[in-house]
């Protein structure tokens, strides 16, 4: 089994949790904007009609408890990413100091590659995982608005769509420079503590 599943599997429990968390805070995101519209949408019309009801004040409590609750899922979401990210990158420090006591080799090549791991990949990868749920509820908020926004405003909605999509698509080379720029800063950084570490290798010698 490699590394990256038996990551998978030892927070699989946690990944599923973080990823309801993540889904019902999506959808609170949307219940406000829809309880507004259905009580703006019967405020514009309660001019033609004296007849007393009880609807706006279920939008306004609706309102209220859509907000209450994106506000506690919010707050779950944030303690869960926080708390993934240290999980992992605690069984990732411990897994390379275990790697780094069974190397039999020199001290460089025994000591300086699991050091910069330790110091520039682990972050990354307790990154990766903690911002893994959001790959599903990224796409699922950014279909409902698309279908809020023909509701509301039509097809012109979709012509604005369409004009992201063409910025974002624009933005694909400036992405691929700075994906360059990330490897070479990386590339540079693991080989200056390399030397860091030899040369505090041959100061305790």
């Amino acid at each position: 089994m490699d590394l990256l599943s038996r990551l998978l599997a030892a927070n699989a429990t946690n990944l599923v949790c973080f990823l309801i968390i993540a889904i019902f805070r999506s959808i609170f995101a949307f219940t406000t904007p829809f309880f507004l519209y259905r009580l703006l949408k019967y405020l514009s019309s309660a001019g033609r009609s004296k007849q007393y009801s009880e609807e706006p004040y279920i939008y306004v409590f609706g309102i209220l408890l859509s907000e209450l609750s994106r506000i506690i899922f919010l707050n779950q979401l944030n303690y869960q990413v926080v708390w993934l990210g240290i999980r992992v990158e605690q069984m990732l420090s411990v897994l390379i100091y275990e790697k780094q006591l069974r190397l039999k080799t020199s001290p460089r090549a025994a000591n300086s590659r699991p050091n910069n791991v330790l110091t520039t990949d682990v972050d990354d990868i307790a990154g990766f995982f903690s911002n893994l749920p959001f790959i599903i509820t990224i796409p699922l908020e950014i279909l409902v608005a698309i279908v809020f926004l023909y509701v509301l405003l039509g097809w012109s909605s979709l012509v604005g769509v369409g004009v992201m999509i063409l910025c974002l698509w624009s933005n694909t080379s400036f992405g691929r420079r700075v994906t360059r720029l990330q490897k070479r800063v990386k590339k540079a950084r693991d080989d200056r503590v390399g030397e860091i570490f030899e040369v505090d290798i041959r100061k305790f010698i």
